[in-house]
């Protein structure tokens, strides 16, 4: 039980194995029925807070797409999200432009992205 709505708060803790996430200002009753329902072994959630989580599962599904990816496809990827250029990545990463064309297309097609730009918000929104 805690006051902390805050969403990375919520994540970072069920995340981290907790079984639920109540707030204190629960009415007594609904605390009551959330307490049995924990003691059964269900995750329980304050109501307010169940929107939260849904980022779970898109952190999970963007985890398993991030998994799926080469190491230097990773690299890549970290590169283009603090915004460097084809030539940057390759100078900083030691290969060719054309080597990085290659990571790039291949990192939109696996993290099933449009752009260069949604690929960078997808990382740094699931980086924080």
């Amino acid at each position: 039980m805690t006051v902390s709505d805050a969403k990375q708060d919520v994540i970072r803790l069920i995340n981290a194995g907790a079984d639920g996430y109540l707030l204190k200002d629960m009415e007594p009753e609904q605390l009551h029925i959330q307490l049995r329902k924990a003691a059964n072994g269900e995750q329980v959630m304050s109501e307010s807070l169940r929107p939260f989580l849904q980022c779970l599962n898109e952190n999970d599904e963007f985890d398993s797409k991030l998994a799926a990816l080469t190491k230097r496809e990773r690299q890549t990827l970290a590169e283009i999200a603090k915004g460097s250029s084809n030539r940057e990545v390759a100078n900083r990463l030691n290969i060719t432009e054309g080597t990085v064309k290659v990571h790039v297309k291949s990192l939109l097609k696996k993290m099933q992205a449009k752009s260069r730009v949604e690929l960078t918000v997808m990382y740094l929104e699931h980086s924080s």
